[in-house]
């Protein structure tokens, strides 16, 4: 009977321990494998942030991240659309061999609002597997010109 009890226990401190692992959406969240990125645009323009994408050694696409809006823009609108691009691997990368068959992505697309110039931010969760229990978060700091 003790066994049993000590073996649930043991089973609840590391299922609060995994869970307490997991990276959500909350900004105050530590957050690990964070991309920044510098964008430029010009007022009125929309301009794409980005391609998430997930290609399998055989260069098929596993799955298609989720992403999420966590904050911003202040000055614009952001729409997630899909598309279907051709990977950038560079040269000496595994998957550097399908850099020349198209793979399904999602990408943020910012457009500034009207008469805008200055700095935006947008800050941008995707899952980084099909479980969508894990993720990547990737901030982008958009300078809009005349």
């Amino acid at each position: 009977m003790k066994l049993n009890t000590a073996l649930i226990g043991l089973a609840l401190v590391s299922s609060g321990l995994l869970v307490s692992a997991c990276q959500t959406s909350d900004q105050s969240v530590t957050r690990t494998g964070s991309t920044v990125y510098a964008v430029s645009t010009k007022a009125g323009q929309q301009v794409l942030l980005t391609n998430v994408y997930k290609i399998n050694p055989d260069c098929s696409t596993t799955w298609h991240p989720t992403l999420k809006v966590v904050s911003g823009p202040q000055h614009g609108t952001v729409k997630i659309t899909r598309s279907s691009v051709f990977p950038a691997f560079g040269a000496g990368h595994a998957l550097h061999k399908c850099n020349s068959r198209r793979a399904s992505a999602v990408a943020p697309v910012y457009t500034p609002a009207p008469g805008f110039v200055g700095t935006d931010t947008i800050d941008i969760s995707s899952t980084i597997m099909g479980d969508n229990r894990s993720f990547d978060y990737y901030s982008f700091r958009i300078t809009v010109t005349n």
